[in-house]
């Protein structure tokens, strides 16, 4: 069923595979503002703290925003607890295809080795394959 969208998102959750979907959208405006990536990103954690997923697919393909380190920090450290919190176990990551981008997103997943890892952890680049790991029992 499909918990929110607009022009930066599509968020789905999946009750039969405890799974949150969110496809992060092309968007002119997304690239230019930092605080949009702060606003969507949190509207996406508060959906997994309602919904409370065991996993989750992340569809970055389109995604054109390159994460600068600043807001690298505030995802792993403001960002990754609440998600644990709520129950999060395993993120599957369809990586954009832009190189600078999908740095960004490994970098924020790898932020400070100080910070412990929460989530099991793969990337892909073919949805199905994604999706058949994220809903695979631990």
């Amino acid at each position: 069923m499909e918990v929110l969208s607009n022009t930066y998102c599509k968020i789905d959750y999946f009750t039969e595979h405890s799974l949150i979907s969110i496809k992060w959208l092309e968007n002119s405006d997304w690239h230019l503002k930092e605080s949009e990536y702060q606003l969507y990103f949190e509207k996406y954690v508060e959906k997994v703290e309602e919904y409370k997923p065991q996993c989750v697919l992340h569809d970055m393909i389109e995604a054109r925003f390159t994460i600068p380190p600043d807001l690298q920090v505030w995802t792993a450290e403001e960002m990754f607890p609440r998600l644990y919190k709520a129950g999060l176990q395993k993120v599957a990551l369809l990586v954009s295809h832009d190189y600078v981008v999908s740095l960004s997103v490994e970098q924020v997943m790898e932020e400070d080795q100080a910070i412990p890892t929460f989530f099991d952890i793969q990337y892909f680049d073919n949805r199905e394959e994604a999706m058949e790991w994220a809903i695979a029992q631990k």
